[in-house]
């Protein structure tokens, strides 16, 4: 039905499209079958089911997207920071282990650039889960390491800070962490 009669099921397809990049969480787990499906695809304007699976197989960056704008304390609802102010539980993806440069068959590249959860943050400090050169997550106190005293424990376990030119960094492992940043305590969640 779909290559006889495009006209008819085009409309609903293109719908089908946008709600997956509204709600890309879901989609995120089908974006390798997408990207095989497309790769062998010469033609998209013959197929109308290509658009929606080009939004499923960009559906783990727009899902980094969106999880990136929900940390921004300028966007609506609570932020993981504004969460762990509030004392309120927080759950944070663990991302960025081992990735490489993102493969995607139905666009151009795209510049992958590090993912940052802004996790806490006061004057002179940012504490936040991003990812070093090599990709591997990581805990971040951004600021001036000489006036941050920070310590950072997973699962109860004190985890060793490093000196890091930015501020203090840990490697991040999925569990419950606290993260003790001049005297004041942090504590959310890695989900791996």
């Amino acid at each position: 039905m779909l290559l006889s009669r495009p006209a008819e099921v085009a409309p609903i397809l293109a719908e089908a499209a946008r709600l997956v990049r509204a709600f890309p969480e879901p989609w995120c787990v089908h974006a390798d079958i997408a990207s095989t499906l497309l790769a062998g695809r010469d033609d998209a304007g013959a197929d109308p089911s290509w658009l929606l699976w080009a939004a499923v197989e960009a559906s783990p960056w727009a899902a980094q997207a969106i999880a990136s704008a929900a940390a921004d304390p300028e966007a609506e609802g609570a932020s993981p920071a504004t969460r762990i102010a509030l004392g309120l539980d927080v759950v944070v993806p663990l991302f960025g282990v081992g990735s490489t440069a993102p493969r995607l068959a139905a666009a151009d590249p795209i510049a992958a650039e590090a993912p940052w959860v802004r996790l806490a943050g006061d004057t002179g400090w940012e504490l936040a889960l991003t990812v070093d050169e090599a990709r591997q997550p990581l805990l971040l106190v951004a600021g001036d390491p000489d006036r941050i005293d920070v310590s950072f424990s997973r699962d109860g376990q004190d985890c060793a800070a490093c000196r890091d030119p930015e501020g203090w960094t840990c490697p991040a492992a999925a569990g419950q962490w606290r993260v003790c940043i001049n005297g004041a305590n942090h504590s959310f969640e890695i989900a791996g």
